[in-house]
């Protein structure tokens, strides 16, 4: 598939405005209850977040998550 690019539409930090993301990780854990594994398990996911300002966008977030992050944010501002 051959894609033009003047037919996108750029992605925005909701923050600053800035256009440029940079991939970071999120890490959560896994109970082993959960997961019956003999320990707690780490899940990665992959996301991405403002290079000018540091901040995630929601709609980088999973769906499940988004209200937990929002949560965090506001406490560190």
């Amino acid at each position: 598939m051959r894609l033009d690019l003047s037919q996108t539409t750029p992605i925005i930090c909701e923050k600053c405005n800035g256009q440029i993301f940079k991939e970071v990780m999120m890490i959560r854990k896994v109970s082993r209850f959960i997961t019956n594994q003999p320990q707690d398990t780490m899940v990665n996911i992959p996301l991405f977040s403002c290079h000018k300002c540091d901040h995630v966008n929601n709609e980088f977030l999973p769906e499940a998550l988004r209200s937990d992050y929002v949560e965090i944010v506001e406490e560190n501002n």
